[in-house]
């Protein structure tokens, strides 16, 4: 799961990760933000699947996890400022590192921090199931 949510970084990092192509740069985030709602989507309906022991309720699975996935989607950018701030800090805190791009591109515990980040919201949104897997 981790792998299918991280294809969206470009939503998390824009520019760092993408190439727009010849669609331009707000059709290669739509694109990727249309493909990354329809694969988490799946995943939340499962996630909230898993907790439920009553058939019936499992029904209204799908509704509730396009919800939830709109959500999360709608606090991209307040995630992204806070990871900009882990990545500022990161950089400031290591003499030895050049630029915060560098840190976004290539310090696993920035990975890992945005990872977190992520379990924490799928938590907030009651998918502990989800938090779970992410943040491990």
């Amino acid at each position: 799961m981790p792998g299918k949510i991280w294809q969206g970084r470009s939503l998390i990092f824009p520019g760092y990760f993408d190439q727009p192509g010849r669609g331009g740069y707000r059709f290669y985030l739509g694109h990727t933000l249309e493909l990354v709602r329809k694969e988490l989507t799946e995943q939340m309906m499962r996630g909230l699947c898993f907790r439920c022991t009553d058939p019936e309720r499992m029904r209204g699975c799908g509704d509730e996890a396009r919800e939830k996935v709109d959500t999360l989607l709608g606090k991209l950018p307040e995630i992204r400022a806070t990871l900009a701030l882990d990545a500022e800090a990161a950089y400031t805190g290591d003499p030895a590192a050049t630029s915060q791009e560098e840190a976004v591109f290539c310090y696993p515990g920035l990975t890992a921090i945005t990872f977190h980040r992520l379990a924490h919201e799928f938590y907030r949104l009651e998918v502990p199931l989800l938090a779970r897997i992410v943040a491990e």
